[in-house]
């Protein structure tokens, strides 16, 4: 054979080599990818098991604790401030993937759509805010209470009262931990209930794993029961009245749904750092910090009496709630929309709304106002009503202080009772 012949040979077989290792790479690359998509798939519940986890949208890559801990009541910029939810204690998630001291968890109660229209229903959470189920003995998950999911029909359907939910916060002496309105419960004697001032609740124990019967005054509690759907809606603004009927506040907070404390500072101020500006109320030093921003207001509230409200931001609420039309009346319960806010129908008779007020229009706390301090030469409902059919343009009015104001030429009114169509 001569040398020309030797050099193609040589070069045909380093070709085959390299083709047969690139080949055994990519076999080994599509196994690895197999096994991962495999690992993934086996996705576990786990329980929420601090009283209030602040949930995020994307993951951060190092200083995770020291990312939560600073997380402010709310931006000044819509990127100045990452949270995006909160979970409670007891809410059964299921945990879908793991980075450092991170976990991307998907919640069942809530959901917000994508522009595409698909939900969106997944947040990274710190860890230790969570424990797998597999953890708990079977015994003691029996007493957890079943999750509310959006994907089901039946959540409140509830003949034998087995469930409470707190509508005030709640300190257990024991622990010293203070629970978040909105935490559901299961009896442990729903047959006594009706009589008794004092309840006992089966509590979930982190530290030892164990549900802890537990007693609590009734007046911590709705008891959730198969009420008509006027009745609910009755219940909800009388919860949504308790809650802002009172001297101290219940702050602001962007991606809020929880409420465990109230204050009494309504002052706040603007703080700017290297990379956010925030608002701030410098006495409020909780971590994390709790309350409500205007959607989760309205979800937490409806879920606590027994209302299938899942839609965890306004416009989710705009493309699956049905508008008012000209054969309806404006009811106690509807929904006030306007781009990026909604309030709540209080008060029809007396011309008042409810919302959670943000820091932009002077407020940033829950509070019942007038119609007529919320929209300029608004003074009734039937004033609304008619600027929302005439397509008139709407000023919104900030409090004394900002001296505020905003037109929106895009509003409408949102009917509580069409969750149940």
């Amino acid at each position: 054979m001569d040398q020309k012949s030797n050099y193609f040979l040589a070069r045909i077989s380093a070709n085959l080599k390299i083709n047969f290792e690139k080949l055994i790479k990519t076999i080994l690359f599509i196994s690895l990818c197999h096994t991962h998509l495999i690992r993934n798939s086996e996705y576990i519940q786990g329980l929420v098991t601090v009283p209030v986890a602040d949930l995020i949208g994307n993951s951060i890559n190092n200083n995770h604790n020291n990312i939560f801990f600073k997380l402010p009541l709310a931006g000044v910029g819509i990127n100045d401030c990452t949270r995006l939810h909160q979970a409670l204690f007891h809410e059964i998630i299921t945990i879908i993937e793991k980075q450092g001291k991170l976990i991307k968890i998907k919640i069942p109660n809530m959901f917000y759509e994508s522009l595409n229209g698909e939900k969106q229903d997944q947040y990274w959470t710190l860890s230790t805010n969570i424990t797998p189920l597999t953890e708990i003995a079977d015994e003691h998950k029996k007493s957890l209470p079943d999750p509310i999911s959006y994907q089901k029909t039946d959540n409140f359907e509830n003949s034998n009262n087995s469930i409470a939910t707190l509508i005030h916060p709640w300190c257990n002496p024991k622990t010293s931990l203070t629970y978040s309105a909105g935490t559901r419960f299961k009896l442990m004697d729903n047959s006594k209930h009706k009589f008794n001032d004092l309840i006992t609740i089966l509590l979930f124990n982190a530290n030892t794993k164990k549900i802890e019967p537990t007693v609590i005054p009734k007046k911590y509690l709705f008891i959730t029961l198969n009420h008509t759907i006027n009745k609910k809606i009755k219940y909800f603004i009388k919860l949504l009245k308790i809650w802002t009927k009172q001297s101290t506040i219940i702050p602001y907070v962007w991606g809020g749904s929880s409420y465990t404390k109230r204050y009494k500072e309504k002052s706040f101020q603007i703080t700017q750092k290297k990379n956010a500006t925030y608002y701030d109320r410098p006495k409020i030093k909780d971590n994390p910090k709790t309350g409500f921003d205007c959607s989760g207001l309205i979800a937490r509230a409806a879920q606590i009496v027994g209302i299938p409200f899942y839609y965890k931001n306004t416009s989710t609420m705009a493309n699956n709630l049905q508008e008012l039309s000209k054969d309806d009346s404006i009811e106690n319960g509807d929904i006030i929309w306007i781009p990026g806010h909604v309030m709540i129908v209080s008060d029809i008779n007396q011309n008042l709304l409810i919302e959670a007020g943000s820091y932009s229009y002077g407020y940033g706390f829950l509070h019942e106002i007038p119609l007529k301090q919320q929209f300029k030469n608004i003074k009734t409902y039937s004033d609304l009503r008619h600027v929302i059919e005439k397509k008139l343009p709407i000023t919104r009015l900030g409090d004394q202080t900002t001296k505020k104001e905003k037109r929106y030429y895009d509003i409408k009114i949102l009917k509580l009772k069409s969750v149940w169509s």
